[in-house]
């Protein structure tokens, strides 16, 4: 992947979650965990990196009512290409010097139905699975 984007833009991935007070902070399990995604503009995946981090850090303060948000990191960074097209090849990015079990790698993967709340998708007033024909959707 070049370092640098042909647009201009990046799109971003970072966490951030939502912790409790404890007394042994790295163990305890946060009250909520959120995947960000931004769109920042610059030349250079570096800049993109900074920028990204410099909004998850503000993130962080932004919203100290509900408790205590902790800015984790950046999860994925890309450009954003000149040509659209469905299907199109973003990037990579090789996480195998992680050496984590199967069983890990399996787990950090989002399943269809983790997206659900998140999207507008209600009938009758709760979330569902929506019912796709399998040819279109290109499975």
């Amino acid at each position: 992947m070049k370092p640098t984007s042909e647009t201009g833009w990046w799109i971003v991935t970072y966490t951030i979650v939502l912790i409790r007070p404890s007394e042994d902070p790295p163990r305890s399990i946060p009250n909520q965990v959120l995947r960000k995604q931004v769109m920042v503009r610059c030349e250079h995946w570096r800049e993109a990196f900074m920028k990204a981090r410099r909004i998850g850090i503000d993130d962080e303060l932004a919203d100290v009512d509900k408790g205590r948000w902790q800015y984790m990191g950046i999860n994925d960074l890309i450009p954003l290409p000149e040509k659209n097209e469905d299907g199109l090849f973003l990037g990579e990015i090789d996480l195998t010097e992680r050496e984590k079990p199967l069983e890990d790698v399996f787990r950090d993967c989002t399943e269809d139905y983790y997206f659900e709340p998140n999207f507008d998708e209600e009938r009758g007033g709760q979330h569902y699975r929506a019912i796709l024909d399998p040819d279109k959707a290109g499975f």
